[in-house]
């Protein structure tokens, strides 16, 4: 008798233990949600870091051409007609970094992972007084915001084919640049005045 009931003992614990071991406790649910949750929450928070860092460098750097194309301009009697890409980096008027190649192969890089180009243009009836700098490669948040961070710099902005900015002095329509960026990658032309 005294071994049947150890032995009835003994495979009763085994059971027990086998419903204990069989599912996942509410508690342990809880902790793998709250580890998943805090994942998901730090990933999001660090995408957003990151892009709020590229639109800081691209503000400066847009800030840091601009300055270079209007010390150009000082020094080339208002006219941007001689103006490239080559002369452009090799002037340092775009970042030494974001410049590749030479000559007529010279490329410029920018934050987003797209390109700058630069033409001569009229500006207010004048001839070659202007530089258009064509940005690529924005995305609709970063095109928004950029732009509201840069109005006041530059003398005309537009969003692929839609003027945002058409003067100087324009005001600011959230309206239309919130209708130009939206979609996804955009192109952005700066225009300065000479």
């Amino acid at each position: 008798m005294k071994n049947t009931k150890s032995q009835r003992k003994s495979t009763l614990n085994q059971i027990a233990a086998s419903r204990r071991q069989a599912g996942v406790s509410a508690i342990q649910v809880v902790v793998a949600l709250a580890v998943g949750a805090l994942i998901l929450v730090g990933g999001i928070s660090y995408f957003k870091y990151i892009e709020q860092q590229k639109m800081n460098n691209d503000m400066a750097e847009l800030n840091d051409i601009r300055a270079g194309l209007v010390d150009y301009a000082s020094k080339h009697n208002t006219s941007f007609a001689t103006l490239t890409e080559d002369i452009g980096c090799k002037q340092q008027i775009f970042p030494a970094v974001r410049c590749s190649g030479s000559g007529a192969s010279t490329a410029i890089s920018n934050t987003w992972g797209g390109t700058y180009d630069v033409t001569a243009v009229a500006v207010s009836g004048g001839t070659n007084n202007g530089a258009r700098l064509a940005s690529t490669g924005y995305s609709d948040v970063a095109c928004m915001k950029e732009i509201g961070y840069q109005w006041d710099q530059w003398a005309k902005i537009e969003v692929g084919t839609t003027v945002v900015k058409a003067t100087a002095t324009a005001a600011i329509n959230d309206t239309t640049i919130n209708t130009a960026c939206a979609g996804g990658t955009n192109t952005i032309y700066w225009t300065v005045r000479g």
